[in-house]
């Protein structure tokens, strides 16, 4: 819980965010740039001025793809944060047919996540390294961009 205003214009880094008001859930979305699912290579984004509420990591869909086949993909992402003293801070690894497929949504067709990687706690005052590896794609995979996603705070109904 926030004690005192968050003012988005504290974070810095490699990504943007958006603050889409206090009854939204989630509040606060910080996107960085896109990657490809269907090739292999490593990512790295640095950020700071993290809005301190319980974060969550996904990978956000964009495109027209089939359900079934991205609920088949074997190629295996690690997701890694890591805070400015090198305490990991969360970590998700896996093929993306183990993580969860989430299947529709307002900006985007859906995007994967972990349990591994929901509500980890962030501070403001810390800077963050965020690495992501995709490995083992497969060679005839179809374009598939994603887009890493921070998100967290809001007002959550019952």
């Amino acid at each position: 819980m926030l004690l005192w205003p968050y003012n988005i214009r504290s974070f810095r880094g490699d990504g943007g965010i958006q603050d889409t008001g206090f009854w939204s859930y989630p509040r606060y979305h910080i996107r960085f740039s896109e990657v490809r699912l269907d090739k292999n290579g490593e990512f790295g984004f640095a950020c700071d001025g993290l809005p301190p509420v319980p974060m969550s990591f996904q990978l956000s869909l964009r495109g027209d793809h089939e359900y079934d086949a991205l609920k088949q993909l074997e190629t295996h992402v690690e997701f890694r944060m890591t805070d400015d003293q090198g305490t990991e801070i969360c970590r998700a690894s896996g093929p993306l047919k183990e993580w969860v497929l989430r299947w529709g949504g307002s900006q985007d067709i859906g995007g994967f996540w972990q349990p591994t990687a929901r509500e980890f706690q962030v501070k403001r005052t810390r800077s963050y390294k965020l690495k992501l590896s995709i490995k083992d794609a497969a060679p005839d995979s179809p374009v598939i961009l994603a887009r890493p996603i921070l998100e967290g705070g809001g007002n959550e109904l019952p």
